[in-house]
């Protein structure tokens, strides 16, 4: 596609390159469905802010370094695992566990 090389600078100038992965899609979509142009722009904005907001997910979680070997359940006290579930509800409400941790 020709107009596709003529919009890499373009976009990659505006940080909008994303867009170039679903173009192609998008455009065949278009053209089967008979959307107008402000539709396909729209969608093609949609699949931008979609993949911007999952690239922030990805980023923050490996930011957080979130240990999935462990739940919210269970805690680690003295090498020991207590089960929090057992607890009163209103114990881990009012974040009062510790005290209960033998």
């Amino acid at each position: 596609m020709e107009l596709k090389h003529q919009l890499i600078p373009h976009l990659k100038h505006l940080r909008l390159s994303g867009i170039l992965e679903t173009l192609e899609v998008r455009n065949r979509q278009a053209i089967e469905g008979q959307w107008s142009y402000v539709e396909f722009l729209s969608r093609l904005l949609e699949d931008e802010v979609e993949r911007r907001a999952q690239k922030q997910l990805g980023l923050r979680l490996r930011r957080a370094a979130l240990s999935t070997a462990k739940t919210l359940w269970y805690i680690s006290a003295e090498n020991r695992l207590y089960n929090l579930a057992e607890k009163p509800w209103y114990i881990l409400a009012e974040n009062k566990w510790y005290i209960y941790v033998r």
